[in-house]
């Protein structure tokens, strides 16, 4: 009798186990939809699937070493399906969003230039990687980048990286590879502050030798509630500190203004200030959310501010007018300036 009540509880699971089994394995079969026709038709493609079949998640599965360069792919979003993959080409696209690519954590190596990536953190679990390149993109803030262990190579040329301080327990130091000269990482035309004797200098000759990269830029930074302003790694006072209103980041307009190369003017009978650059001159009176650039006259969301007897502008303000980008960098309370 025993024998028999186990047999059929043996039979019982077995038979709960079946339709879980049979459920995923249908869910693998199961159609994926993208956003993005062009990854669609890519790994199409490269997964030799006529136009009318249907990608799945098993297809994806099978995939270790992609390419889709160049293939005018703005989404990713599907990718995050293709959860083998050890190498992956999405160079010279339009990507903006790395997120799909944040459970990839098989993937070794990541070749991405030539987009218009601005935010790393979809790639702080991947601690596998060892070579990345991201050149000729928007990034600025290596913070995503601090715990990854194996990486090796990186390349970032062409971007607004400002502060190596993430890396600086990474060794990037050059060497020959049969007769080959090999830089593990590429920095050229950022906005480093390499002058002589510069935090950013001794940490870079500690991490890559002494061929500093060339086309350095320096940034503006602010920080919300302080005096003190910084071009490069140079301190600078201020006579009011940046704050928040309304949500909008205000910043000063004078400093900024200067450090850019304009000339600033201020009547004080108007309230108004005046800035000219390049051409250009910009007309604009406290508490009011018109400004006169040249004949023409715009509307901005906010207005000019007073504020301890410094006139304070919307940081959205000094990105459209000032040939400048601009970045808000929450985590550290920051305003950062990069001139174009």
């Amino acid at each position: 009798m025993k024998k028999y009540l186990a047999g059929l509880l043996i039979i019982f699971v077995l038979c709960l186990g079946l339709p879980t089994q049979a459920y995923m394995e249908a869910s693998n079969q199961q159609p994926l939809a993208f956003e993005d026709l062009n990854l669609e038709q890519a790994l199409k493609s490269l997964l030799n699937k006529n136009d009318d079949e249907s990608l799945t998640k098993e297809d994806l599965e099978s995939l270790t070493d992609v390419n889709l360069s160049g293939k005018g792919i703005k989404s990713l979003q599907g990718l995050e399906y293709a959860v083998n993959l050890s190498t992956l080409s999405i160079s010279s696209n339009k990507i903006t969003d790395l997120k799909p690519l944040t459970g990839l954590v098989k993937l070794r190596s990541l070749e991405a230039a030539n987009n218009n990536i601005k935010d790393l953190a979809p790639l702080s679990k991947l601690t596998a990687l060892v070579t990345l390149n991201l050149s000729s993109n928007q990034i600025y803030d290596l913070e995503s980048l601090r715990n990854l262990q194996s990486l090796a190579y990186l390349y970032l040329k062409n971007n607004r990286v400002w502060d190596l301080e993430p890396l600086q327990q990474r060794g990037f130091l050059p060497y020959y590879d049969t007769g080959a000269f090999i830089e593990p990482l590429a920095l050229q035309n950022n906005y480093l502050d390499l002058s002589k004797g510069s935090k950013t200098t001794k940490l870079f000759v500690k991490m890559a030798g002494n061929e500093l990269p060339s086309g350095q830029r320096k940034t503006q930074r602010l920080v919300i509630g302080s005096t003190t302003a910084y071009v490069g790694e140079s301190a600078y006072p201020i006579t009011a500190a940046p704050f928040i209103q309304t949500g909008r980041t205000y910043v000063p307009i004078r400093f900024i203004s200067e450090k850019l190369g304009a000339a600033v003017n201020w009547i004080q009978s108007t309230k108004e200030v005046t800035i000219q650059k390049d051409g250009k001159t910009i007309r604009w009176v406290v508490g009011n959310r018109q400004v006169k650039v040249n004949q023409q006259t715009l509307m901005q969301d906010a207005p000019l501010l007073l504020k301890n007897g410094s006139a304070f502008v919307p940081v959205r303000f000094v990105a459209e007018q000032l040939n400048t980008s601009v970045e808000y960098m929450g985590s550290k309370h920051m305003v950062v300036i990069f001139k174009k």
